[in-house]
């Protein structure tokens, strides 16, 4: 077997073993790995499946030393995170633009803190925190923030959240809140990103889809990660979907983001040049695993500033 598709099954398992995921839902378990290391055949596709995993668990490594160089104090303080390089289907179908998703190092480290909801504290794991960007490549439910009220006045949602397929330490589905198209800035990218401005498991969890159901903000349910999700919430405190979701469409996009709709009336477009530059994939190499582990030696990124336009973390109680 050729060395390619040996480092990229090193890559899959490092990135998996530093997720934690279940031993029985891995890509590459202890006799996958033997095998390639004897040099023994895989069928053409096996091969062509680590492959292109590979690439992609190559870049989820790299928001995952990041993670860990934050909270070891070897990244600057003025850098942000980036799970994403780019914007996944999904989101690009709802209306945002291809631009890398980015997390400040204060979310990141609110969402591992113990859960404690008057501080903004999430209770999240580290673990979960570094499957981020493979859980924005398949949202659940993707929907524009519902209105809410705060001391009796009413006010319009200005973001898009989305339900990923995670828990909190209560066993409350996990919603990711977003600033989209450029809601943020970033240095050294023409201060243009989708902002990730919380990562929480949402208190009244039920009530809070219900509302955005009947205000038809929904964007999209993906219908086995929903079902799937249905079928696990009764053993998570009682948690439900509301009812209002399994009367919609499912798997398309059902209108697009009335926030990324006014975000694009509002803010001057990017440019042609920008667009294009955007809608490029970076290109991402298969690296032998044992090169990655100085990387958390050397604090190697620019320092990069994010300026958020809202108190986003008021945004996890309404």
């Amino acid at each position: 077997m050729d060395g390619y598709t040996l480092n990229a099954a090193r890559t899959i398992r490092e990135y998996e073993s530093s997720i934690q995921r279940p031993k029985a839902e891995r890509m590459i378990n202890d006799s996958i790995l033997s095998a390639l290391l004897r040099g023994d055949e895989l069928p053409e596709m096996d091969v062509k499946a680590i492959r292109q995993y590979g690439i992609q668990c190559s870049e989820y490594l790299d928001f995952g030393y990041d993670v860990d160089a934050s909270l070891s104090g070897m990244l600057s303080p003025h850098a942000v995170l980036e799970p994403r390089p780019n914007t996944p289907y999904v989101f690009r179908r709802a209306g945002f633009d291809n631009l890398p998703f980015i997390y400040t190092q204060r979310h990141l480290r609110n969402a591992i803190a113990p859960k404690e909801a008057d501080n903004h504290q999430h209770g999240l794991t580290i673990e979960q925190i570094k499957a981020l960007p493979e859980k924005l490549e398949e949202p659940v439910v993707v929907f524009d923030q519902p209105n809410y009220t705060v001391n009796g006045r009413s006010f319009e949602g200005k973001g898009v959240a989305a339900v990923l397929d995670m828990y909190d330490p209560d066993g409350v589905p996990v919603i990711a809140y977003f600033f989209p198209n450029g809601y943020g800035t970033k240095t050294n990218d023409n201060g243009c990103s989708n902002v990730i401005a919380s990562l929480y498991g949402r208190d009244n969890f039920t009530s809070y889809l219900a509302r955005a159901a009947n205000e038809e903000k929904i964007l999209y349910i993906d219908s086995e990660k929903y079902e799937q999700m249905e079928k696990e919430l009764p053993r998570y405190g009682g948690t439900r979907f509301p009812p209002a979701l399994a009367a919609l469409s499912m798997d398309i996009i059902i209108p697009s983001s009335y926030i990324c709709k006014m975000k694009a009336e509002i803010n001057p477009k990017l440019s042609d040049r920008e667009r294009e530059h955007n809608s490029l994939n970076r290109t991402m190499h298969i690296k032998i695993a044992d090169s990655r582990r100085n990387r958390l030696a050397q604090d190697r990124d620019k320092p990069r500033n994010i300026n958020l336009r809202y108190d986003d973390d008021n945004h996890d109680s309404q």
